[in-house]
């Protein structure tokens, strides 16, 4: 704001001496007021957001400190003033048409003082802690929100919070509201944040980022509900939890195929933040299915868990495992078949199949799936680097040299290899980012 201040006075003077005409003048003043112009109003916006988050919090205040003085209908008409103050505020936003900033400003003092509420009113009443309704109330009161203020950090912080309500469903068998609760949840989220993506700002990226990672913990926490009777907490058994990364891996195939093709096919990498979360997960199935304590843990879960298959949670995970495989097939084929070809996507989403079907083979076929996955992770990688350096995409190639570099540092960092040895690694892993990035 100074900078821009400043060259508006200066302006004149410039015109005066010849240095700018008057058309080149004219235009300058202009761009330079309307740059005033947004950032006075971030400024003015960050001064109502500390106003309202102050009054919200001498509100607060104000309650504990009158709270032992009230009776029971006295504390319960008091736990509504913070939601009415933040009400109030958002109506006046609205009304007012003021920036994001301050929408999002109003959606989470509307989000904030809602929750307040609904803790004040049961501690009053006295009822029992009840963690599921009570998120399964937040999110259906998010919802109007985040419509309303058309709420990117809102969207998020309910994805995020069915997550956490899919780790508690875990514990038991929830019913069949509360499975298509989660369900149509996560559904109109994924709609919210995929509503104009090509065109999404940032904010609206870090909500793409968050709502796949939730996605993902989604879908492997379905995989602990269909098979734990009696989880008693949020890890489950060893052998189970081999379950849910082929669960994890599946849906990471999924989420890079979407990637590959479609109305993604032409976006560039860093507006794609499926692509990200996918590779971390295929990353670490990569780690597990070329090792021996994870290709040998797979066959131990086969066996721990086989005598479970006539059960209704193993069935349901049976089946649940093969639907994701036919969504996956279908995809494969979709970007096998699109225009604009995403090769190292497609090759990389093979680790899903590769990884399901390890769970039926015995620790003397390691060496062998060992060597497909490491020709999988290559070929990807080579891929990956080759067409950052065709599209110059400096993202999409350093994704490949980041994983080729990955590839080999575990190798070399698994086993006792001289200093020399690991010296000479580093320098040509510093020579290949940087022939790289020249290429691109």
């Amino acid at each position: 704001m100074i900078f821009e201040k400043t060259m508006l006075k200066r302006i004149p003077q410039y015109e005066a001496e010849g240095i700018l005409d008057s058309a080149n003048a004219s235009r300058l003043s202009e761009h330079l007021e309307n740059k005033l112009k947004v950032s006075e109003s971030y400024f003015v916006s960050a001064i109502y957001f500390a106003g309202a988050m102050l009054l919200l919090a001498s509100a607060c205040l104000f309650i504990t400190n009158v709270w032992e003085d009230l009776s029971i209908p006295q504390r319960l008409a008091v736990a509504f003033i913070p939601l009415v103050m933040s009400g109030f505020f958002g109506i006046i936003v609205i009304l007012k048409g003021w920036g994001k900033f301050i929408r999002e400003s109003a959606s989470v003092c509307n989000i904030f003082s809602f929750g307040f509420m609904l803790i004040v009113v049961a501690n009053t009443l006295g009822l029992p802690p009840n963690a599921e309704a009570f998120l399964m109330t937040m999110i259906t009161f998010g919802f109007f929100v985040m419509y309303i203020f058309k709420s990117e950090i809102v969207a998020g912080g309910i994805a995020i919070l069915t997550s956490i309500l899919i780790s508690y469903f875990s514990r038991n068998i929830p019913s069949t509201f509360e499975v298509l609760f989660v369900v149509v949840s996560m559904v109109l989220v994924c709609l919210f944040t995929a509503k104009d993506w090509k065109d999404a700002p940032t904010l609206r990226r870090v909500l793409g980022l968050v709502v796949c990672i939730c996605v993902l913990t989604a879908g492997v926490g379905f995989v602990r509900m269909f098979m734990n009777y009696r989880c008693v907490d949020f890890v489950p058994n060893w052998y189970d939890s081999y379950f849910c990364q082929i669960v994890a891996s599946g849906f990471a195939s999924i989420l890079l195929l979407s990637a590959s093709y479609g109305r993604f096919a032409n976006l560039t990498f860093y507006r794609l933040p499926h692509l990200y979360v996918g590779l971390v997960v295929i990353s670490y199935t990569f780690i597990a299915i070329t090792s021996s304590w994870g290709f040998d843990g797979l066959g131990n879960a086969y066996s721990k868990v086989a005598s479970r298959f006539p059960t209704m949670p193993m069935t349901l995970y049976i089946l649940y495992v093969a639907i994701i495989f036919a969504v996956y097939i279908v995809m494969f084929y979709k970007s096998l078949r699109a225009k604009n070809k995403h090769l190292e996507i497609s090759v990389l989403s093979l680790f899903f199949p590769l990884y399901a079907f390890a769970v039926f083979t015995g620790s003397k076929a390691f060496l062998p799936y060992m060597l497909i996955a490491n020709l999988i992770y290559f070929v990807s990688a080579g891929l990956f680097a080759y067409a950052g350096v065709k599209k110059h995409d400096y993202i999409c190639g350093n994704i490949g040299v980041a994983m080729l570099i990955n590839q080999a540092a575990i190798r070399i960092f698994s086993y006792d290899i001289e200093i020399l040895t690991r010296a000479i690694f580093f320098g040509i892993c510093g020579i290949v980012v940087i022939v790289i990035n020249r290429m691109i």
